[in-house]
């Protein structure tokens, strides 16, 4: 998986958390004392015979301890900053998602994702996918240049109708 290049930040916006790079992906712990798990694992052999499948991995955001978090700004900088510099390392990245069931928040992920999506998708396509009754809420996100993107689609299409 790409490594991020170390944070910056501006002065007119919230800065992101500092990183610290682990076997997973990455930590980092809120102002508020919450460590989140910012994980990459490869999704290849989801689609073993498609040439893009060596760029698609998985991305989950995971609350480490039982605490409820509160809303903070800096957490969708954080995410939104590190898939950036993510696609920048790796221009064919593939990014696919799955909203946890944990808490029966699925639904509300969904929407926090999808607005994270609308305010920071510029040069972006996701393509989701919704079933409310197994409440099932997937996405996967690439580069709208992605030579492969036509594949890409019609196979996360293929795997998405399935479920």
């Amino acid at each position: 998986m790409p490594t991020p290049s170390p944070i910056t930040s501006s002065s007119s916006s919230p800065s992101p958390y500092p990183l610290r790079e682990n076997s997973e992906g990455f930590t980092f712990t809120t102002d508020n004392g919450f460590v989140y798990q910012l994980a990459f694992r490869s999704d290849q052999a989801y689609f073993p015979n498609d040439e893009f499948a060596q760029h698609l991995y998985s991305f989950s955001i995971i609350v480490i301890g039982n605490r409820t978090p509160i809303r903070d700004p800096r957490i969708e900088i954080t995410v939104i900053d590190t898939l950036q510099r993510a696609f920048a390392t790796d221009p064919l990245l593939i990014i696919s998602y799955v909203c946890s069931l944990d808490n029966d928040m699925e639904r509300n992920r969904r929407i926090l994702f999808g607005q994270w999506y609308l305010r920071h998708s510029e040069g972006y396509i996701r393509l989701p996918f919704s079933h409310e009754l197994s409440r099932v809420y997937a996405a996967a996100i690439f580069r709208k240049d992605h030579p492969d993107q036509e594949a890409i689609s019609a196979a996360f299409n293929r795997e998405y109708n399935r479920k």
